[in-house]
């Protein structure tokens, strides 16, 4: 329970760091954009008036901002006479011939085009057009690797920080449930030796005297507060032990086949085709009588709720290397509302008709405790009206 606490507070806090971190990262990024294209123009623009140093300026800037500069020169006429790059590389001529004329026909001395920056100035009659590629591959290459890295860093400490800080955040909600666990157990025992003592002297009260209505009421309803007591002891147990439990390799198709047999007789009495597919030599590494407990608990619950001339099956096999056991059973089913609690501490479906077959609705709960105290999965699916199945996977 604690541990679903604090990965959900841990999956809250980091999604909300994420999306406020994407959301400065985005806007230093549109404002380091920007900078970077202003910064660009300025430097075009110097070199458009100092021919001298243009070749080494250019050059230099390549390096530092990761752009790509070119010139080129027109005519009076508007023909391109000719269209170089600063750095020497190879030409895209067809791209950058269409680039360059599209900026002479703009008639702007400054500006963007694409992903292009440009300077114009005008001397001798030509027009010499140096503009610079804001997105080259190699500046592109670099802030990935950066933006990477960066993001990388910053969600490792943002997740450790998270992790650090859910201990505070969940530990007033541990030391409730510890509470609560230390006073269930506490409780349980206590109240089981006067809940025995009752029994026993009903019992002698009242010998063979089988219509003594009062005894019989106070038997009855001793023995109900008893099986309660022994089933919050159990989930005492499960809580105390949860994570340290001893495991041993067990044969679990015997185990199944040996907890479904006693049902065949209950599945007769009241007119249900009871069957069951149990594949052989499945063996499990768990505690062999917890897990008795919860095909019996699952078996149980199904013929509760299962109608006269109802279907029941057990079947267990291995998928994906991993035994599987379903119990299906025919009936009201469970609706979708009630689907989502069915596992919790004392929630019963169908209160009115639970209360007439004296349960306390702990069957389920104790079975999820096991299996989550073994490192298996317990789910129910359901069409209300229909069936109901119940799914163990170990």
């Amino acid at each position: 329970m604690v541990k679903k606490i604090r990965l959900k507070f841990v999956i809250v806090t980091m999604t909300l760091l994420t999306v406020v971190f994407a959301a400065i990262l985005f806007m230093n990024t549109v404002y380091k954009s920007y900078l970077y294209r202003q910064d660009m123009i300025q430097y075009l623009e110097f070199m458009s008036e100092n021919k001298d140093a243009a070749n080494d300026d250019a050059s230099e800037i390549a390096v530092d901002y990761y752009a790509e500069i070119f010139t080129a020169v027109f005519d009076r006429n508007g023909e391109l006479l000719s269209i170089s790059s600063f750095d020497g590389d190879s030409l895209d001529e067809e791209l950058l011939s269409d680039v360059s004329k599209r900026i002479y026909n703009l008639n702007k001395r400054i500006g963007r085009i694409g992903s292009y920056v440009y300077v114009v100035k005008e001397e001798d009659g030509q027009k010499n057009i140096i503009f610079a590629d804001i997105h080259s591959k190699r500046r592109k290459i670099n802030e990935i690797l950066g933006t990477v890295a960066f993001m990388s860093a910053a969600f490792g400490l943002f997740l450790m920080v998270s992790f650090y800080l859910s201990k505070f955040v969940t530990d007033p909600a541990t030391k409730a449930l510890e509470r609560e666990k230390q006073f269930i157990s506490d409780a349980s025992h206590e109240l089981k030796t006067p809940i025995s003592a009752i029994i026993l002297n009903a019992q002698a009260m009242a010998g063979n005297d089988d219509k003594n209505r009062h005894l019989q009421n106070i038997l009855s309803e001793a023995e109900r507060m008893n099986k309660l007591i022994r089933k919050l002891l159990i989930l005492a147990c499960i809580d105390e032990s949860e994570g340290s439990i001893e495991k041993k390799k067990f044969c679990l198709s015997e185990s199944c086949e040996e907890i479904s047999l006693p049902f065949e007789s209950l599945a007769f009495e009241n007119k249900i085709d009871f069957s069951y597919d149990i594949a052989e030599n499945i063996y499990y590494n768990g505690i062999c009588d917890d897990i008795k407990q919860v095909i019996s608990i699952l078996l149980d619950n199904a013929f509760k709720y299962t109608p006269e001339n109802g279907k029941i099956k057990v079947t267990l096999q291995r998928k994906n290397h991993k035994p599987v056991l379903t119990v299906y059973n025919t009936g009201d089913g469970i609706s979708e509302d009630a689907l989502p609690y069915i596992f919790d501490r004392f929630y019963c479906y169908e209160k009115s008709r639970i209360a007439r077959q004296g349960s306390f609705g702990l069957g389920l709960s104790i079975a999820k405790a096991i299996m989550n105290a073994h490192g298996g999965a317990l789910y129910a699916v359901s069409e209300l009206g229909k069936f109901a199945e119940f799914t163990v996977i170990f």
